[in-house]
């Protein structure tokens, strides 16, 4: 499994000092608790991978940005959860569009980088032999 986001892509979608706060039980902490925020982000691909696999070959051989922002805003959501502080409804909304993403992925709806559910031309072969019966007598 690869992460799909990094710590600094949530920091982007969270501002520095809100991903200290929710990070850390400790109210003093300056910085971010990368701990629990990589193992956030394990957890989110994880889940992320669950919508791929069957659609893509994993782990995938290209970057998205469409994915890296869906994982940037599922740690977030669990980020909130984590401190068990009421969510949003913008955070619940943010989170519910990037859950519906994934399942537009996993249906086809929406295809990432060299997705196998491009077309390709197909070829066909065929025979013009002579039939191996004689039609005439029926």
């Amino acid at each position: 499994m690869s992460a799909y986001c990094t710590i600094a892509d949530v920091e982007r979608e969270l501002g520095s000092a809100r991903l200290t706060e929710l990070s850390n039980d400790e109210q003093k902490a300056t910085t971010p608790n990368e701990e629990l925020v990589t193992a956030l982000i394990a957890n989110a691909s994880d889940l992320m991978d669950g919508y791929l696999r069957g659609r893509y070959g994993l782990p995938l051989a290209f970057t998205s940005e469409i994915l890296r922002d869906v994982c940037a805003t599922i740690v977030k959501y669990r980020l909130y959860r984590h401190r068990q502080l009421k969510i949003s409804e913008q955070v619940q909304a943010e989170y519910d569009e990037a859950v519906s993403r994934m399942k537009q992925i996993q249906s086809g709806k929406i295809i990432l980088g060299e997705g196998i559910t491009k077309s390709e031309p197909r070829q066909f072969a065929s025979n013009s032999r002579t039939s191996a019966f004689d039609t005439s007598r029926w």
